[in-house]
């Protein structure tokens, strides 16, 4: 999938439901379920990347602050430039 060849995708997938390993088997039905979904990602140039990320940052910082951090302090974190 590295490559981005979405024809490659039904070897994948065959090969690994065929696997036997429980993980990789449970993986390779999920993606089956929305199989239109995933051949888009391989497809399309963009992704939600950027998106989730941002959404896990807040979703961290406000797990890491939880009932120690007043709503200023909490705006001020997640809207401060950050750090690279």
């Amino acid at each position: 999938m590295r490559h981005r060849q979405e024809r490659a995708l039904a070897g994948w997938l065959h090969r690994a439901l065929a696997s036997g390993i429980p993980e990789l088997v449970r993986f390779a039905q999920g993606l089956q379920r929305d199989e239109a979904a995933v051949r888009a990602a391989i497809r399309e140039p963009w992704s939600q990347g950027r998106t989730e990320g941002l959404n896990y940052r807040i979703k961290r910082t406000i797990r890491v602050t939880y009932g120690r951090a007043s709503f200023p302090l909490l705006r001020a974190r997640l809207l401060a430039p950050r750090e690279a």
